[in-house]
């Protein structure tokens, strides 16, 4: 059960650091373009 749940947090953390990811590219991006 334990074992089940960190999987699914590691999950779930990963998808996050992806999406903070693309969201720091899109950021850096805007700064450029401006």
């Amino acid at each position: 059960m334990q074992i089940k749940r960190n999987e699914e947090l590691e999950k779930k953390n990963e998808e996050w650091r992806k999406r903070m990811e693309e969201l720091e590219e899109r950021r850096l991006r805007e700064r450029e373009i401006t």
